[in-house]
């Protein structure tokens, strides 16, 4: 007889495996994580990040420190939006905008305490880490003002991917530990998730600023770093209507593995596009509506 219960034991495990994927990918921790908050409570998940950021301090892994209280932060404050009922995208915008903060100012305390205050000393940190990947094998045409430009960006990126993971592969953590899932009205799953219509114009203006001129820099910096941001989002949306396409095809695990692998692997921007033109073309009604003739032919054909 199965154990669908909340043990000690299943919390060890998912702890264990949280705290690894945190660790090693900083983004698949987030479904072992919703897990621990769903089934044992805030004060389970608030107190063992407590703990791990403690063991991180002591260690010195001052960076990874401030990317796990970020991820942290940000699934926590997502997890606390969906409870009080508010729509995916505000919570999912709460907790972007509290772990950005938590790792912003996490980030400056810890270039303070290494006495990297000036932009010469971050570009002359950025150049020497940048030179070390350059090998004989790999050569790659990096700019350390560039690269600087677009942290804010990237980090923020980590953030998306980390949240959407964690939504994404929830269903599937409950299934291994067999335990109890309560799904919240406000939680969206991958199926349902398209972005507001509005965000097709604040789209269109940020491309319009990131790749024209203004004789600004400063908005074209801005304008990149919410591209990067923008085109997560879109990849998400993108994802959704590929696996509605592989349901209504009711495709295998080999079919599944091939189109994820090429698509996602290898196309991430094709997705990504695949997202954004939804709104003009709305792929799933689309899909939906081959779905229902389909069946009437069958029904039909019988």
């Amino acid at each position: 007889m199965k154990n669908s219960k909340a043990t000690p034991q299943k919390f060890l495990y998912l702890s264990s495996f949280s705290i690894l994927m945190t660790m090693i990918t900083l983004i698949f921790g987030t479904p072992f994580l919703r897990a621990i908050k769903r089934s044992y409570g805030a004060l389970a998940f608030w107190g063992l990040g407590l703990l791990i950021s403690v063991i991180f301090w002591q260690l010195k892994a001052h960076l990874l420190l401030v990317f796990i209280s970020s991820i942290w932060v940000s699934l926590g404050a997502q997890m606390a939006g969906e409870k009080w009922g508010l729509r995916w995208w505000s919570s999912s915008f709460l907790g972007l905008f509290l772990g950005s903060l938590v790792g912003f100012v996490g980030a400056y305390g810890l270039l303070v305490s290494y006495g990297l205050t000036s932009e010469e000393s971050l570009m002359g940190l950025l150049q020497e880490f940048l030179a070390n990947l350059q090998t004989n094998q790999v050569k790659m045409k990096l700019n350390a003002k560039e690269m600087l430009q677009i942290v804010p960006g990237l980090f923020v990126v980590v953030l998306e991917l980390a949240l959407g993971m964690g939504v994404i592969f929830e269903k599937k953590v409950f299934r291994w530990f067999d335990l109890p899932r309560e799904r919240f009205v406000s939680q969206v799953s991958l199926l349902e998730y398209k972005l507001p219509d509005a965000m097709i114009w604040i789209s269109l203006v940020t491309l319009l600023v990131s790749f024209v001129d203004f004789g600004f820099q400063p908005l074209m910096v801005v304008g990149i770093n919410f591209l990067y941001i923008l085109v997560v989002l879109y990849f998400f949306q993108g994802l959704a209507i590929i696996e509605m396409f592989l349901k209504a095809i009711r495709a295998g695990f080999f079919g599944r593995f091939l189109v994820y692998f090429l698509m996602v692997g290898q196309l991430l921007p094709v997705v990504a596009f695949l997202g954004f033109v939804d709104f003009w073309i709305d792929f799933r009604r689309r899909i939906r509506i081959a779905e229902i003739k389909s069946k009437k032919t069958e029904n039909k054909a019988d």
